[in-house]
């Protein structure tokens, strides 16, 4: 399902790779617990998965698709982030609202969210 092969990454301002030679597999089902010392990687390498940074070499797949801009909407379907602390991931007072936001930010229409909101 998603697949890390010989990646590397660093920020435009540093000379020096923060991930280097990355590699893992996670498939369907299975979960990943990402443990380390503070700047050891371990958000940077989240960024990578939800393509939010772009590798600098190796490839990383998700259901055997590279990541690229082509596959950018596939990826962003497919991949999901729950923050550590739930307060950080709500934005609206109720679930509606919560739920609305996705919606809108994936350009979903007016009368297309009232249907689904209407469902809750």
């Amino acid at each position: 399902m998603l697949r890390f092969n010989n990646v590397f990454f660093k920020y435009y301002n540093s000379n020096d790779y923060i991930l280097k030679n990355i590699n893992f597999q996670v498939e369907e089902g299975e979960w990943l617990t990402i443990v380390g010392n503070n700047g050891s990687g371990k958000s940077t390498i989240t960024k990578l998965i939800c393509a939010q940074y772009e590798q600098q070499s190796g490839d990383i797949f998700l259901y055997n698709k590279i990541y690229n801009l082509k596959n950018l909407d596939f990826i962003r379907d497919n991949i999901a982030v729950v923050f550590q602390n739930p307060d950080n991931q709500f934005v609206g007072s109720t679930v509606e609202e919560d739920i609305a936001f996705g919606l809108e930010n994936k350009n979903i229409s007016q009368e297309k969210m009232d249907d689904i909101l209407l469902m809750l």
